[in-house]
Formats: structure tokens, C-alpha cells, sequence
């Protein structure tokens, strides 16, 4: 157990030492235009369109997509500003 627990600290360390979900790059109005893409037109936006089209990995786009509800409006607009001054 003690050597799986000094191996996966050890990859943690390689990857950026971060703990948690990432930060999020996207902003909530811009999360649910890409759930209306994909729900509304598949055959137009496949995934690799849609990470293209926000400038994001695919794997984030399939994070969106994947999750549901949504948090507070406090916490949603300071997830906004922080992914706007990101993008800045």
C-alpha cells in the first residue's frame, strides 16, 4: 500500500502537483452552447469540432457534456470571472 501511495504521489508531483478537478476554462454561457450544439446537431459538431470551435481539449468538452446541474448563481459568476481573466 505504502509503495502505490509513493508512486501515485510521485506521478502527482510530475503532472503539476494539483490536487482536484481543474480549473474550468469556460464560462457557463459558453458550457450550455455547447450542450445545445451537441444536442441539437451531433452530426454538425462531433466532439473534435466542438473542442476545435471553443478552443479547449476534447476531454474537457466530454467533461461538459458529461456533468449535470449547475451551482449557485454566486459560485457561477465567480467560475465566470475567473475563466475570463484566464482567457485574458
Amino acid at each position: 500500500r505504502r509503495r502505490a501511495a509513493a508512486r501515485m504521489e510521485r506521478l502527482r508531483r510530475e503532472l503539476g502537483g494539483r490536487r482536484g478537478a481543474p480549473d474550468r476554462v469556460l464560462t457557463w454561457q459558453a458550457m450550455e452552447q455547447l450542450r445545445f450544439l451537441r444536442r441539437e446537431l451531433p452530426e454538425e459538431w462531433p466532439l473534435e469540432r466542438l473542442a476545435e470551435g471553443f478552443g479547449v481539449s476534447t476531454d474537457v468538452v466530454r467533461r461538459v457534456l458529461r456533468s449535470r446541474g449547475g451551482p449557485s448563481p454566486q459560485r457561477r459568476l465567480r467560475q465566470d470571472q475567473r475563466a475570463l481573466s484566464a482567457a485574458a
